[in-house]
């Protein structure tokens, strides 16, 4: 299950904050949600989870408008929002249990998205994927490795050479940075974050965070990092000074999905128990929590 919030303005106590209601309750997915996305338009809402389907929403009316089961790909770890070329319609990739990229795309003339092909990434499942539109490429991780690949004119990816060092860790969220000419990467036991050049492929810094990396959100210069410990902290990158903390309680140890709507000036945290948590971008003070669901672990955002 799946619910859509909407912001409305008010005024209270003389200033102007945007207050969330509940819009849409979206019931499709028949076990966890592990991923979503909402493209650029705001207009559509993906959803993958451990069922093996991917269910596509439209967020004005509130309406599956498609459902995609691939049962031999188990089940879906991440998605994103893609165009392979200027002339494309709207389309997205996901990663699964089974190590490949599934590359879908939306028909002319028609609202239904059609497979396109699939690419082999990684053994094992993959743990995150990031698209990046200005220079086509599309990053993964899986099994301690990062990849980097080329969207080619006939739509498959071909692996862009690189020497990053497989390492004895989760690697568990993976952004593009510096205007797409460079990757972050972060690793869950260690709490170290790279990031690499790709032309040519070099190592530019290797970072270590106050802690362990449960999920990582990447807005401008600032790296939101879950730290498995007291809360979410925000990173100055590349010095990876930490200018803001967000503190909650943990009872239950799962990685947090963190989004940042930093024009509303919210920080959005996922609970353990079926709920998320807002805070103050700037001052880092707790605002609300929107209750979702049954206790579901690790509630899914996107902004």
């Amino acid at each position: 299950m799946l619910e859509v919030c909407r912001c409305v303005p008010s005024i209270l106590l003389d200033s102007q904050v945007d207050q969330l209601f509940l819009k849409f309750t979206l019931t499709r997915h028949t076990k966890a949600i592990n991923t979503v996305a909402i493209n650029s338009e705001g207009s559509m809402l993906l959803s993958g989870g451990n069922d093996s389907r991917i269910v596509v929403w439209n967020l004005v009316s509130g309406e599956m408008m498609q459902e995609i089961c691939v049962p031999a790909a188990g089940f879906i770890s991440c998605l994103a929002w893609i165009k392979v070329t200027d002339q494309d319609d709207d389309g997205f990739v996901f990663g699964a249990s089974d190590g490949n990229i599934h590359l879908y795309e939306q028909g002319k003339d028609t609202s239904i998205f059609s497979f396109v092909s699939i690419t082999l990434a990684h053994v094992g499942v993959i743990e995150s994927i990031a698209w990046n539109s200005d220079h086509r490429r599309l990053a993964s991780v899986g099994n301690g490795e990062l990849q980097v690949w080329k969207a080619c004119p006939d739509e498959s990816f071909v692996a862009l050479a690189n020497d990053s060092e497989k390492l004895p860790y989760v690697a568990c969220s993976i952004h593009f940075c510096d205007n797409g000419s460079s990757v972050l990467i972060s690793y869950l036991e260690s709490g170290f974050i790279f990031c690499y050049s790709m032309e040519p492929w070099d190592l530019k810094w290797k970072k270590q965070a106050n802690g362990r990396i449960g999920n990582t959100c990447l807005d401008g210069q600032h790296l939101f990092v879950s730290n498995l410990r007291d809360g979410v902290d925000k990173y100055v990158l590349p010095q990876m000074h930490c200018a803001q903390s967000y503190h909650h309680t943990i009872l239950v140890n799962v990685p947090l999905q963190i989004s940042v709507a930093r024009e509303a000036g919210r920080v959005i945290v996922g609970g353990d128990n079926g709920f998320a948590r807002i805070f103050d971008h700037q001052t880092g003070a707790f605002r609300e929590k929107l209750d979702h669901g049954s206790g579901m672990y690790g509630s899914n955002l996107d902004v």
